[in-house]
């Protein structure tokens, strides 16, 4: 969410509070900050395995922008390394955590009990919890 702040303030500065607003918040839901998580993804590995395999060369501009369907194998080729490898690892590593943590359920009942505390000016929620029952007011 931080990372919208620097459109909000420049919208904000150019256009006013209201359309900046707006314009920030189409742009959530348009699901522009997907598309810049993905630019950056492959420019990150692009430029990681330029300083590591040295592939200095000239890039051009790309000044004329030509719209064209890719097939699929195309697309695959291209962003197999970079997206698609990296995320089925996450994913794999994301399941053995969850295979491998649980969450005790004394912990849940304590954190529970933590909003019942005895307290002056608190009336607990759980009338159960008799240490907070001759404080209720």
């Amino acid at each position: 969410m931080l990372t919208v702040l620097p459109l909000f303030l420049k919208i904000t500065v150019d256009r006013g509070l209201r359309d900046g607003f707006e314009y920030t918040v189409s742009s959530l839901i348009q699901g522009s900050w997907a598309f810049n998580v993905f630019t950056m993804a492959t420019k990150g590995y692009n430029y990681a395995r330029a300083l590591i395999f040295g592939q200095a060369q000239y890039i051009g501009t790309e000044r004329g922008y030509v719209l064209q369907n890719a097939s699929m194998v195309v697309l695959y080729g291209l962003y197999a390394k970079s997206h698609l490898y990296q995320g089925l690892e996450l994913f794999v590593y994301l399941l053995l955590f969850h295979t491998y943590t649980s969450l005790p359920k004394s912990r849940v009942d304590l954190a529970h009990q933590s909003q019942c505390l005895p307290h002056p000016f608190h009336r607990c929620q759980n009338p159960s919890l008799s240490h907070t029952s001759h404080l209720s007011l």
